[in-house]
């Protein structure tokens, strides 16, 4: 997998550099003046400039993954320079940056990027996973254009604004009041056509923990955040004598290489290995979980993932697969571990850059292979619609057999 199919939360080792005055940035997106075709030039090649300079002096590998970079970036620079918009700038730097093959290689615009940085994104409203060649949706989002329209989990995106999806998970860059067309299939197989307007959406990570019938504690969370973790660790706390516990990281993009360090600690009674991290010039350094006062659970572990399980996401599964702490139930996850930085561009877009590649405790490397699980388990478009979790069933199975998950 050269480009991964998932759009991806950064394993972030610190906070994005170059920024200020984030703390009382307004929250609500200002529109920078019109530029004159002279400025929009400058302004658009000191963009792609920095960060096409940023990559080639901060990533990983210092031989650029072989790519020729001076051609590379000459064979891109006349589309970003006359670029009419940022839509089409930001394309032609990530057109640059996917020569390198390498998750966590991405320029955000500035809207987008401001976006998530105040977890208030503007939106149609629903979530997607790719499932049997198709974007289905798996999550409807309170108060969004699309939950006021009836769209419903299940349904199939089949297109957007007159042009079908593309295989890898699109990217969709909205202004507030923008109406976007889509053509749905709904369960009926009937094809509904709709408009949404899109609008501010809270997109503050959800998550959710539950008792199943048989006393075991469902634990659901959508970003590697230090907010989730504690939150995870608080009912871990409260729930130690769980008959077992199914930790569910399906569709978890990842976060923090910190806060995966954390939440592998509940599980342990001491500090683990969690892998080894290579930086540029090929200098290596383990790196084991972090030990917080955490909650350190000691029962039965499944961890449930799938294709957009991604970055610290992996890394949890991967370690506790490995020290045999949990049985993984599912798909493999992304193949996308590299842990990155953050920049800020001239025009208050992001870069994110690759800086250190990641060695499993085989010795080998996640990006591009994922973490396969012990018990391959794939759902259907009619299981999603029927509300049935068959991932979750096989979870609940695995646990119960005769031979228990090991608890050291």
């Amino acid at each position: 997998m050269s480009s991964r199919p998932v759009r991806l939360i950064s394993l972030v080792l610190l906070v994005v550099l170059g920024l200020s005055g984030c703390a009382t940035a307004p929250r609500v997106w200002q529109e920078p003046p019109a530029l004159s075709a002279d400025a929009r030039e400058a302004l658009n090649l000191q963009v792609y400039d920095r960060a096409a300079d940023r990559v080639a002096d901060k990533f990983f590998d210092a031989s650029l993954r072989g790519v020729d970079w001076p051609a590379a970036r000459a064979r891109h620079r006349e589309a970003a320079r006359t670029a009419k918009d940022d839509e089409t700038l930001y394309r032609a730097i990530n057109a640059l940056l996917a020569e390198l093959g390498e998750s966590h290689t991405v320029a955000v615009p500035p809207r987008e990027a401001f976006q998530e940085r105040h977890r208030t994104r503007v939106l149609t409203g629903f979530t997607m996973r790719p499932l049997e060649g198709q974007w289905v949706i798996t999550r409807v989002l309170p108060g969004s254009a699309a939950e006021a329209a009836g769209v419903r989990r299940g349904w199939i995106v089949r297109s957007r604004d007159g042009a079908p999806l593309e295989r890898r998970a699109p990217r969709f860059t909205m202004t507030p009041g923008q109406a976007v067309q889509f053509e749905f299939v709904d369960e009926l197989d009937q094809v509904r056509a709709m408009t949404l307007v899109a609008g501010p959406v809270d997109s503050t990570p959800a998550r959710e923990a539950r008792h199943l019938e048989d006393g075991t504690l469902y634990v659901r969370f959508e970003r590697f955040d230090l907010a989730s973790i504690r939150w995870l660790s608080a009912q871990l706390e409260a729930n130690r004598d769980a008959p077992a516990a199914i930790i569910d990281v399906r569709d978890n993009p990842g976060g923090l290489l910190m806060s995966a360090r954390l939440a592998i600690a509940e599980f342990f009674p001491r500090r683990v290995e969690i892998g080894t991290f290579v930086q540029r010039g090929g200098r290596e350094k383990e790196t084991r979980s972090l030990t917080w006062g955490a909650a350190q659970y000691a029962g039965p572990v499944a961890v449930l993932v799938n294709g957009q399980s991604a970055s610290s996401a992996e890394i949890f599964a991967h370690v506790l697969q490995h020290h045999r702490r949990a049985v993984i139930v599912g798909q493999t996850t992304a193949g996308a571990v590299i842990a990155a930085l953050e920049y800020a561009l001239p025009d208050r877009g992001r870069l994110q850059v690759p800086i250190l590649d990641y060695l499993g405790l085989d010795g080998k490397r996640l990006e591009g292979a994922g973490v396969r699980p012990d018990v391959p388990v794939m759902p259907s478009l009619a299981d999603l619609r029927q509300g049935y979790d068959r991932e979750l069933a096989a979870a609940r199975e695995a646990l119960h057999r005769d031979t228990p998950v090991p608890t050291s």
